[in-house]
């Protein structure tokens, strides 16, 4: 028998988690360095080596200790680049192993612009029971096209969400992982349609996967689906063996022979 296919399905928490912005805890600002060396902080990334501290996670039965975090709203496999013109997912072209959060085309400033909006990310204990996790944060991170040199006033949506994934840290291969999506505040939902976002879940391939929300950008022709988030939802991503219970049952029969 075939197995059954590892995917995710994308429901609403019943409890939401908490948003949590990592610099009142010490985290640094993951623009800092771009923009000391005089770079704009606009699709750029920053890997972490969970591994060091014998941190793993699971994604559609891949083992990873390390995980890549965009600027752009998603974190990524290792060494993967992500630009912000966000897609519907699964898609081949996509980066690996991604989850979007709130994938789109996001710009922080710094070079010829001035500094909008931060992210952040860290190893933390107590948000979810039993469970250590890798949370990534992005703290009202404006739109590209509001970014422009010397603008005196940012005028297009921001946003405040959040990315945390469960970790293992025992022998043997983990569990798959448990991911959240969590969302703090959208300024302007309807602009940030109008823009192009994503929210979503695809394997290294971009063979599977499910798209929860999406709004296209840049003539893409798929057609939007759902809508951002409100403000304190938490969006629970959980691993299913889909069939397991249909198609990969199968019922057998037999005889015996009694000669005593």
């Amino acid at each position: 028998l075939a197995p059954g296919n590892l995917d995710y399905t994308i429901e609403e928490n019943r409890l939401a988690l908490p948003y949590l912005d990592l610099a009142d805890f010490g985290a640094v600002n993951l623009c800092a360095d771009f923009i000391a060396n005089g770079e704009a902080c606009d699709d750029v990334t920053v890997t972490f080596n969970l591994g060091v501290n014998g941190y793993t996670t699971n994604l559609y039965g891949e083992v990873l200790s390390q995980l890549t975090v965009s600027a752009n709203g998603l974190i990524l496999e290792h060494d993967a680049a992500a630009s912000g013109h966000n897609s519907w997912l699964p898609d081949a072209t996509a980066p690996g192993n991604v989850l979007a959060g709130l994938w789109r085309d996001v710009d922080m400033g710094g070079g010829d612009t001035p500094p909008n909006g931060r992210f952040h990310a860290a190893i933390i204990s107590g948000l979810i029971e039993g469970h250590d996790v890798f949370y990534a944060e992005w703290h009202d991170a404006p739109h590209a096209s509001d970014s422009a040199p010397l603008a005196p006033l940012r005028t297009g949506p921001t946003a405040r969400h959040a990315i945390a994934v469960l970790l293992n840290k025992a022998a043997g291969l983990p569990a798959a992982a448990h991911v959240f999506f969590i969302y703090d505040n959208i300024s302007d939902p309807a602009q940030m349609v109008a823009q192009g976002y994503t929210i979503g879940i695809a394997d290294k391939l971009g063979a599977r996967g499910v798209t929860y929300a999406y709004a296209p950008c840049c003539g893409d022709p798929q057609p939007p689906q759902g809508y951002p988030p409100a403000a304190g939802t938490t969006l629970h991503l959980r691993p299913v063996l889909f069939g397991a219970a249909n198609d990969y049952r199968r019922t057998f029969s037999y005889e015996a022979m009694v000669n005593a």
